[in-house]
């Protein structure tokens, strides 16, 4: 008998022949066809068969053998032959099960090209590089174990020896075949299999009994006890007990005995069966129960719900608010107005309806809500609204009982309800039992169908008779987006604008109403497509002239016997609104939130109104738990009523005992969280007697989500030694709070938790500990943990992202975005879009920015206010003002964000009058600005030097109650100082209730650019005796003050408190230090900061640069370039003005222009009008006039307008050289461009002087007189002990005239000596 290969299915038989386990299967085929394959062997004799002996692992985990013949097989089992019939005859072959996939041949043929379009759509290049990584990295390994000697194979097998004799088999835990899923942390692999094994156990004892084996039955019973035992209330694996394993093995042994004693297939399938229809009628049985019980629920008025109106009635009547008014009556009517109609006795819910209206609304001035109640519920829902009253917008809350026409003569259900057959449906004491089969239609018996709230909506005009269009809205909505716009649609003569609610066959008419009625089917086309109630546009003037209000009343009176449908509003509103419904847009309206847990989420987020129709409405405890949040964010906890009813219901709780029941506890706990109340829930928890998994994931979590992480984590860890498992939600708030608290080591250690407890394949957790890491500034780890992501949502990569933008990678977070957008299946969100956004506006690719603005107009985002907000900043930072301001007209709804966005662009874009002026339109609109809009006001004041609007903006401050922010005023400081305005600046400065560092630095700097250095460093050393510490900020301010002094001591003094305060080693402050020493005069030392600074950046060699170019160094200077240049600093503009300003002073003209010619070359470097004017006074004092007066005009061909100061150096040079004919056409522009600067006067008439026109010369004086221009004498300031003398040219009103000119007449002699005789006269002496 020769062996085949031969792979095929098993059938039911067969695995209940193995004991229910085929987990791993091998086969041995052992036939007769003397080596022809099955296919060829037709003629085969059929008695004989085929054996087959099959090699598994039973339910107990012991390997056994079962041969079966062929003619045994059930047609179930399919014989497959990949190959060609051609076997090995040498030895028999082994087949795994379950079998590989096999491929016909048709499909090989059709694969490739499958493979090949599926590469061209979904392989990216970045994929295409992990593969070919992977790829090396198997070849590399392959090659490794390829070459291994023998030595190593040998040591590697004694190693794993010596691992496999330390494995204690009895704790195999996650890693035994009894949990195969156990990477997933809610499997429940284990469970099922325990049940499973009791079913299979109950047939058995059954039969064992009825066989008198007794001995049997009581061992199968005792092991039916014991595993019930271990299972007991456990859902998941993680809930049964530690030895349920052990349970399981000692289960299947026994099944595996009785197996072999009892088994008996039809026997055991008669059993099977009858236990299938006991579970079925079980199974209907608490179906029943289910139905009454959410029915019941779902009409049973929650405690807290019914005692909320007791106490606001009793309030209302307490406090006498019956004699006060809601609201302006005036708005009640006038038809200009968005106006919407609520029927509810539900005060909480109408609540929810109005706030999410009213917070979404762009002008909720202009929105009126009129409320209608009953009797009942009238005061509580008018107490509400007087405490709570949702301005600007404006409520009327009105009692159905007051409406007088309301009556039974006139209303239909009125009518209805007072008739015997009704009252007897509803009414009758001894109707059929809720549960019993008889009773159909069990919704119909809530309260709400009979309730005339319900039946309001189809007498609109008479409720509201001045009113042109209303919007109604059920109290079960929530509202997400204004909702101004469907007032303006065009309902092209329809009466009611409603969203459609047919799916396929779902939804339609015939759903609704009885069309074996003639009435129904003669009238009503059963597929017409039907819509809902919760939010409908009604024309009520359209209403009016079609009498709808008549066709209700028609058909309801046809439906006495309820014989065309049941109760309810909804069909006779299809009915009425037959043919005269506007189909409304999608998104207007979402419904399902009451019953349907599936729902997208992105239509959920995307709708303007969300609508929990259903039973499991968002109040009750009923409510599908992830869409809850919806409605509760709109509701106040923390408000007096509700608090009072939550310690009401724990108070009840500790009378009835109830607070010994974990489950309770846990509710009362979440209750005083979700408050904020965490003292309370500490002690609710704390006097638990037991913590189950889902009190400690409520208490962490209520704690992490309310902000306080450093008490999350700690309970965490406390949580941890009392073995609690925690659930996704903690696990990714946990995360949250390491970021929040900058722990990066308790968050890797954290990450370790997760890895070591099998979560890492869950994507959330994956998407949190991305974004840890990248919120952590470890963007490398963020990268690493991305890369091992195999199946990546938006959130993953919006992550990255953000953490790549956070750190400062810009680049690699575009990069990152292009890969993004070329991944299937990823649909961008804002959060992506606003980071890339953000990207953009860091590198200042204003051409990347408008690929993504196209990206938003095209995923339909054009309308939402936070992207719309990031691309004014990123225009704005892009220096692209008039595409930010276009965005910002485009926008249909603004915020003040908005404004302060356009606002804040304009002042960076130095259009500081512009946005002044923008103020304006602001103030026109109505937009209160805030505290972040007066600083950016304040510094286009300063920047224009507005005293005036300094003082109103002052005023502003005032107003708003902004005096206690630190921000404001010290802006508010630093505008009056940049203005000049020093008094009002200490005044305000003397009247600041807090003073920090920057209140001070702002003053020391303040005085320093008023010209008074001495003032700042006297505020310092105030500063320093108050027991403030500077920062370096505080340093930077004194060390300005110290380079306008040029005081090389008080430099150095500066010095010493930088280093004793360690900042000498912050680079913005070593960079200042260097700069004041070199206006000191002290070169030395800004060479010796400028080599000891561990990192230098361009300010710093700028700064270097310019000291030598100061001090008359221009040839270092220009060694200084090369070497910035070599260590790969770019020079900016500011870099080439002080190379050139060097070059000037040293006499460097032709390496002057050679640099020069090089920044014209250069796209970032071009010249502007300070370096020209560098390059005129260069020339200029090369004695080059001609060539300095065509630079100039070459400034004005290419449109740059010459300075005042590249005039005043030629007029100079002009002077000097004695170039006359140049210098009277120079000598006009500067008077022209500076008629008040007494220098062009002083230069031109001595122009005149030394050519010798007298009458020139005194000309000028006469015009300088007439224009009021006195002359500025030069002046030098002289340090006598601790103060600064000025010494003024040609002043003789010093008592020691005398000596003091000697003394300048012997240091002017002393100039004129050579070096060499000064050296030798040092000598002689």
């Amino acid at each position: 008998m020769d062996g085949g290969i031969h792979s095929y299915k098993p059938s039911v038989r067969m695995k209940e022949e193995m004991g229910g386990n085929l987990c791993s299967i091998k086969v041995w085929i052992q036939r007769a066809d003397n080596g022809h394959g099955l296919k060829d062997c037709q003629n085969c004799d059929n008695k004989q068969g085929i054996d087959i002996t099959v090699l598994y692992t039973d339910v107990s985990g012991d390997v056994r053998t079962h041969t079966i013949n062929s003619r045994d097989l059930s047609s179930s089992w399919v014989w497959e032959n990949p190959d060609d019939g051609k076997h090995s005859t040498e030895k028999a072959e082994v087949i795994e099960w379950p079998p590989q996939q096999t491929m016909s041949k048709s499909e090989n043929d059709i694969r490739p090209f499958f493979d090949q379009r599926k590469q061209t759509n979904s392989i990216t290049p970045l994929k295409l590089k992990r593969q070919r990584l992977r790829q090396r990295r198997r070849e590399k390994r392959a090659a490794e174990l390829i070459n291994m000697s023998e030595e190593s194979e040998l040591e590697i097998e004694a190693r794993a020896i010596k691992r496999s004799k330390q494995f204690n088999s009895t704790t195999r835990g996650r890693y035994s075949i009894w949990r195969i899923e156990y990477q997933n942390p809610n499997s429940d692999s284990i469970l099922k299999l325990m049940k499973d094994q009791i079913v299979m156990a109950k047939v058995y004892a059954s039969i064992a009994h009825s066989m008198k084996k007794m001995d049997l039955y009581d061992s199968i019973y005792k092991h039916i006890r014991e595993t019930q035992h271990a299972i007991e209330d456990a859902s998941i694996d993680a809930d049964l007990q530690q030895d349920a394993l052990e349970y399981a093995k000692a289960m299947g042994h026994a099944l595996s005995t009785a197996k072999d004693v009892l088994y008996d297939c039809d026997v055991v399938d008669r059993k099977l069966r009858a236990m299938i229809q006991s579970a079925e009628s079980s199974i209907n049985v608490v179906k029943k129960q289910s139905t009454f019980l959410i029915q019941h629920a779902a009409k049973t008025v929650p405690r807290p719900l019914h005692c909320l109106p007791l106490y606001l009635t009793t309030d209302y009547y307490l406090h006498r608010y019956h004699t006060e008014e809601l609201s302006d009556n005036s708005k009640f009517s006038d038809p200009s107005l968005y106006h919407y109609a609520i029927f509810s006795d539900n005060v909480l819910a109408t609540s929810v309806v109005v706030n999410s209206t009213a917070v979404h609304a762009k002008e909720p001035e202009k929105h009126v809500f009129h409320i209608v109640t009953d009797r009942l519920n009238f005061a509580a829902m008018r107490m509400w609204f007087i405490k709570h009253p949702p301005l600007p917008a404006t409520v009327e809350v009105q009692n159905i009982d007051e409406f007088k026409w309301l009556n039974s003569s006139y209303c239909a259900v009125l009518r209805q309800l007072e008739s015997a057959r009704i009252k007897e449906y509803y009414f009758k004491a001894n109707h059929p039992s809720s549960l019993s089969t008889e009773n159909e239609n069990l919704k119909y018996r809530n309260p709400k169908y009979l309730s005339m709230l319900n039946h309001l909506r189809f007498y609109m005009p008479e409720v509201y008779p001045k009113l042109n269009k209303i919007l109604f809205l059920d109290d079960d909505i929530v509202v997400q987006k204004d909702l101004t716009p469907i007032w303006s649609i065009d309902m092209k003569g329809m009466v009611n604008g409603a969203v459609e609610t047919c799916k396929e066959s779902f939804h339609r008419f015939d759903t609704y109403l009885n069309f074996s009625s003639p009435m129904i089917s003669n009238n009503f086309n059963p597929q017409a497509c039907g819509w809902a109630f919760g939010m409908n546009i009604f024309d009520l003037n359209e209403w009016k002239r079609r009498n709808i209000t008549g066709i209700y009343h028609y058909w309801q009176d046809l439906n006495v016997d309820r014989k065309l449908w049941k109760l309810g509003s909804l069909p006779p509103g299809l009915i009425t609104f037959y043919n005269l419904t506007y189909p409304l847009d999608r998104r207007w309206h979402v419904l399902g939130l009451g019953y349907d847990p599936a729902i997208n989420p992105s239509e959920i987020e995307n709708a303007a109104v969300i609508h929990y129709n259903g039973n499991y409405k968002p109040w009750l405890d009923l409510a599908i738990i992830k869409y809850k949040m919806y409605w509760s964010k709109f509701v106040n906890y923390n408000d007096p009523y509700l608090v009072n009813e939550g310690t009401l219901a724990h108070a009840d709780a500790i009378k009835m005992g109830f607070d010994s029941y974990t489950s309770a506890s846990n509710s009362i706990m979440s209750f005083y969280l979700k408050l904020g109340m965490k003292g309370c829930a500490r002690n609710v928890f704390d006097e638990m007697v037991w913590k189950d998994s889902v009190s400690w994931n409520a208490f962490i979590h209520g704690f992490l989500s309310q902000g306080d992480s450093q008490l999350g984590l700690r309970l965490f860890i406390e949580a941890r030694a009392c073995g609690f498992v925690p659930n996704l939600s903690t696990l990714v708030l946990i995360l949250q709070a390491c970021w929040k608290l900058k722990a990066l080591t308790e968050g890797q250690c954290f990450h370790g938790f997760i890895v070591k407890s099998g979560f890492t394949a869950d994507i959330s957790l994956q998407n949190s500990l991305v974004s840890f890491y990248g919120k952590s500034n470890n963007v490398e780890s963020a990268q690493k943990l991305f890369d091992e992501i195999s199946e990546r949502d938006v959130i993953s990569w919006s992550s990255l992202i953000s953490g790549y933008v956070q750190t400062g990678g810009a680049v690699n977070a575009l990069e990152l975005f292009k890969n993004m957008s070329m991944e299937d299946g990823i649909e961008m969100d804002g959060l992506v879009l606003v980071s890339v956004l953000q990207a953009c506006s860091f590198v200042g690719c204003v051409n990347y920015g408008r690929s993504v603005h196209v990206h938003v107009f095209q995923r339909g985002f054009g309308a939402d206010l936070f992207i719309s907000n990031s691309l004014i900043d990123m225009y704005s930072k892009c220096f692209h003002m008039n595409s930010a301001y276009m965005v910002f007209i485009q926008m249909t709804h603004t915020n003040l964000v908005s404004w302060n966005s356009i606002l804040s662009g304009l002042v960076e874009n130095e259009q500081h009058m512009e946005a002044l002026l923008f103020l304006e339109s602001m103030k026109k609109v109505v937009v209160q600005g805030d505290a972040y809009t007066a600083v950016i006001l304040l510094q286009a004041c300063k920047m224009l030097g507005l005293e005036a609007f300094c003082r109103s903006i002052h005023a502003l401050i005032i107003r708003r109650l902004f005096e206690l922010n630190n921000f404001v005023m010290n802006s508010l400081l630093d505008a009056y100082a940049k203005c000049e305005l020093m008094e009002l600046a200490l005044r305000l400065f003397r009247q600041m209730r807090s003073r920090d560092v920057v209140s001070w630095s702002t003053m020391i700097s303040g005085f320093s650019h008023c010209g008074e250095p001495r003032k700042g460093v006297a505020f310092f050393i105030q500063m320093r005796l108050g027991r403030h510490g500077p920062n370096s900020v505080t340093l930077l301010s004194l060390l300005e003050a110290c380079s306008t002094l040029a005081d090389l001591k008080l430099s150095k003094c500066v010095h010493g408190v930088a280093a004793r305060s360690s900042f000498s080693h912050n680079l913005s402050v070593a960079t200042a230090l260097l700069d004041a020493y070199a206006k000191c005069g002290s070169l030395n030392s800004s060479r010796k900061i400028f080599r000891g600074m561990t990192e230098k950046n361009l300010l710093s060699w700028n700064a270097m640069i310019a000291a030598l170019g100061m001090n008359g160094c221009a040839r270092e200077a220009l060694a200084a370039l090369e070497e910035m240049t070599v260590q790969n600093v770019k020079p900016n503009g500011v870099t080439m003005l002080s190379i050139l300003s060097a070059c000037s002073h040293g006499g460097l003209t032709q390496e002057g222009l050679l640099l020069f010619q090089r920044m014209s070359g250069d796209f970032y470097l071009k010249p502007s009008m300070e370096h020209y004017s560098c390059i005129v006074d260069m020339l200029a004092r090369a004695g080059d006039l001609v060539g300095g007066f065509e630079v100039i005009k070459r400034m004005s061909e290419e449109g740059v307008e010459a300075a005042p100061a590249a005039w005043g150096a030629l007029l100079s040079a002009c002077r000097r050289f004695g170039h006359r004919e140049i210098g009277e056409n120079v000598a006009s522009h500067v008077l022209k461009l500076e008629p008040l600067s007494s220098a062009g006067y002083v230069l031109s008439s001595s122009l005149y002087a030394k050519a010798g026109l007298q009458d020139e010369t005194a000309r000028l004086r006469l015009l300088m007189k007439e224009r009021g221009v006195r002359v500025v004498s030069g002046y030098s300031l002289v340090d006598v002990g601790q103060l600064a003398k000025r010494f003024v040219s040609w002043d003789e009103s010093h008592l020691m005239t005398e000596e003091i000119y000697s003394m300048v007449d012997l240091l002017h002699d002393c100039i004129k000596w050579p070096y060499d005789e000064i050296y030798s006269f040092n000598e002689l002496s």
